[in-house]
């Protein structure tokens, strides 16, 4: 078991990548008119998630095999150097068909088979020369932004719609999730590329952020994709308030508990974004704000839902809290210990 994590590399997207699109799995079904009964979800939900395993390490298979001579004058590890041609091809046909069979049960349609089809493509051209689009610095971020959040957020919404049945918000709820996706995607590879110019540059990658410059890159998340993202954030909230009325009490919550986590737990000063450098206002916002919520919280919210609609979904509640990293769980084992002794310290100093 420790070694297919290791190939597929699992701990780089089980607990990033996976959970939302969880959350818009489970926002499908909280907004179906009929509740779809528990049954039918787990075996649909466990089908589902064969075929994300099967994309995902897909992805980072092919990565790894077309980096191996790179890795290995970097003197990287690569889980392929030393496997065999035959090793490596039974290797990639048994993640195909993971990422294929499933749908044999799946509900499926010509959208999600599209959707299905261009993310393996993605994948492909990404890694693979000679297009390698993982060495193009205007190519490369953005196939990166859509194979990582966007276009798995399309294949979820047009299969789960199909489970639950059509909503009357999501050609709405579409239409936000593609600009906040994409933004989400492009601030994370931006963001890594930067932190990466230092060495990208010894090894003369040619990336975005090598050619524009680090402060450039920085400044254009800032000022650009992190807006364009929480405006995409904004419209999915006011597209699912109309069926889940308290979530985006859920999301003020959050904003505030974060808030007090970070001053009082990690003594950091917020302030609002146009008084921060560039890259503490994408660390702070996109990071500790945003980032936290879509993979923290997102889901366990409209699991919660869920559950207020159906208690039998309790069920699955447990088994996200469970399988995944969460804020709920986080809060409960650290952060109301940690409060406590917070409130302790502060009277304490009040009666100084």
């Amino acid at each position: 078991m420790r070694a297919a994590k290791k190939l597929i590399k699992s701990e780089r997207w089980w607990d990033d990548k996976a959970t939302p699109v969880l959350a818009f799995t489970y926002l499908m079904l909280a907004l179906s008119e009929t509740p779809v009964p528990l049954e039918r979800t787990l075996l649909a939900l466990a089908a589902f998630m064969v075929a994300f395993i099967g994309v995902a390490g897909f992805g980072h298979v092919i990565n790894d095999l077309c980096d191996i001579e790179a890795d290995g004058i970097a003197g990287k590890d690569n889980p392929l150097r030393g496997r065999s041609k035959r090793q490596i091809a039974l290797i990639m046909l048994a993640l195909l068909l993971a990422a294929g069979l499933p749908w044999l049960w799946l509900p499926r349609d010509g959208w999600n088979m599209a959707w299905l089809g261009l993310q393996i493509l993605l994948l492909t051209l990404y890694a693979v020369p000679p297009v390698r689009l993982k060495v193009r610095p205007i190519g490369g971020p953005i196939t990166d932004a859509l194979y990582a959040y966007t276009v798995p957020a399309l294949i979820t919404c047009a299969t789960w719609s199909q489970v639950s049945g059509p909503a009357e918000s999501l050609p709405w709820l579409l239409a936000a999730i593609v600009p906040w996706s994409l933004c989400v995607g492009l601030r994370g590879i931006l963001y890594h590329q930067c932190l990466d110019a230092g060495n990208d540059l010894k090894s003369g990658l040619d990336t975005f952020a090598t050619r524009r410059g680090r402060a450039v890159t920085l400044g254009i998340i800032a000022h650009w994709v992190l807006p364009t993202e929480v405006a995409g954030f904004t419209a999915m909230t006011v597209a699912v308030s109309g069926a889940i009325p308290l979530y985006p009490l859920g999301i003020a919550l959050f904003i505030a508990w974060r808030m007090f986590e970070l001053i009082a737990h990690r003594n950091m000063a917020l302030a609002p974004p146009w008084r921060l450098l560039p890259e503490d206002r994408v660390r702070l916002y996109g990071y500790e704000f945003l980032g936290e919520f879509y993979t923290g919280w997102f889901p366990v919210f409209i699991l919660l839902a869920l559950v207020f609609r159906d208690p039998a979904y309790l069920v699955l509640f447990g088994l996200h809290l469970a399988l995944f990293k969460t804020g709920l769980v986080y809060m409960i084992r650290h952060g109301l210990g940690k409060l406590t002794t917070t409130i302790a310290r502060m009277k304490q100093r009040h009666g100084h």
